[in-house]
């Protein structure tokens, strides 16, 4: 079986209950992985923030397939934080879709749109037995370096400057 084509774009409105369908075929690991619990759905709070990023300072990359009916089959997003020109990432690809590069193009995708806004900084923490999400970080130039505040965490630094 091939594996779909898709493309990334951001994230639109319309994506609310393609978004909503993705988070509930996740693997309860990948969820745990990505959320930090298992979730039968986004909350319909979380799941409006999702569809609606704050333009200038937040951002959602989504990479959907081009059949029909299209499929959101990963996610990448940003949100500002308090510190200027600093955000927050997070990333997941669907369990079927892993070891196609889809979320390195995610994160290369997210971060030019962060540039754009002149981010300097991108920062991730990433649960420490997320071994693949960790390699993918070094690949793309993160400084890695231990969360202090809690050590089940990798915290995941790139300078976009």
């Amino acid at each position: 079986m091939s594996s779909p084509s898709y493309c990334l774009r951001p994230i639109e409105e319309q994506d609310a209950e393609r978004l909503q369908s993705f988070v509930r075929n996740l693997s309860p690991e990948t969820q745990r992985l990505r959320f930090n619990e298992i979730l039968k759905e986004l909350p319909p709070d979380m799941l409006q923030r999702y569809v609606h990023p704050n333009p200038g300072n937040d951002a959602a990359i989504v990479a959907v397939t081009t059949a029909q009916p299209p499929r959101i089959i990963g996610v990448a997003r940003y949100i500002h934080l308090d510190k200027p020109r600093e955000c927050e990432f997070a990333i997941v690809v669907a369990d079927d879709q892993r070891g196609r590069g889809i979320g390195s193009k995610l994160m290369q995708a997210l971060m030019k749109s962060a540039k754009e806004q002149h981010m300097e900084r991108l920062i991730g923490w990433v649960l420490r037995d997320n071994l693949p999400m960790l390699t993918l970080m070094k690949r793309l130039g993160f400084h890695m370096a231990r969360y202090v505040a809690d050590p089940e965490y990798q915290l995941c630094i790139k300078e976009l400057t």
